[in-house]
């Protein structure tokens, strides 16, 4: 299977999990929404401590006067686990002039570790600034998802990207964006387990 073909599958196989469970949530919640942004308070460990949480559920107050049974509590974020991520052989090729290799390719879960000593601040911050879109520009109310990636964590020689409901063009957009800041070495994967899990 060649690259490119990979990673739309990937994307694609997410994205229809992910509306399977936004309906799921749905139909329990009726005000309930999905792809929701949200400003984290300090210290926060995500870039601009920005993240897009998967669904906000919230119920009615029954509790509540008659004329304020529209009123709705929230209960919560609801994260969207998978029940299957795509299995494939790594393979490897190349990016201009960067090598790159892929293990593993979970669209929710991505760490692209890259031999650069930093990371171009500029351009990390426009990429984050079109594809997390904090402002919202690119919303479209017929649009079924949002298409923005839901976070992004910066840690030294990684980038840990939840790519959320994006289109495949946000990866090889940070791929291009690591190929031109100088890297020349970039594998693919998710990130480690932590112990017990």
């Amino acid at each position: 299977m060649e690259v490119i073909e990979l990673v739309a599958k990937v994307r694609d196989h997410f994205v229809e999990q992910f509306g399977a469970f936004v309906e799921r949530q749905q139909s329990e919640s009726k005000l309930g929404s999905p792809e929701v942004k949200l400003e984290l308070s300090e210290p926060s460990e995500y870039f601009e401590r920005l993240y897009c949480v998967d669904f906000i559920k919230a119920t009615l107050d029954e509790d509540e006067d008659a004329e304020d049974d529209e009123a709705e509590e929230p209960d919560g974020v609801v994260d969207f686990q998978p029940a299957f991520y795509l299995e494939f052989e790594p393979t490897t090729g190349t990016y201009g002039a960067m090598e790159v290799s892929i293990e593993q390719l979970r669209w929710d879960d991505v760490a692209i570790y890259h031999d650069l000593k930093s990371l171009p601040g500029e351009q990390i911050e426009e990429w984050f600034e079109f594809w997390f879109d904090p402002d919202d520009a690119r919303y479209d109310p017929e649009a079924r998802f949002a298409e923005t990636i839901h976070a992004l964590l910066l840690e030294d020689g990684v980038a840990n990207i939840d790519f959320g409901t994006a289109p495949v063009a946000a990866f090889w957009d940070m791929l291009e964006l690591l190929e031109t800041a100088g890297a020349r070495q970039v594998r693919i994967t998710c990130t480690p387990e932590e112990e017990g899990e």
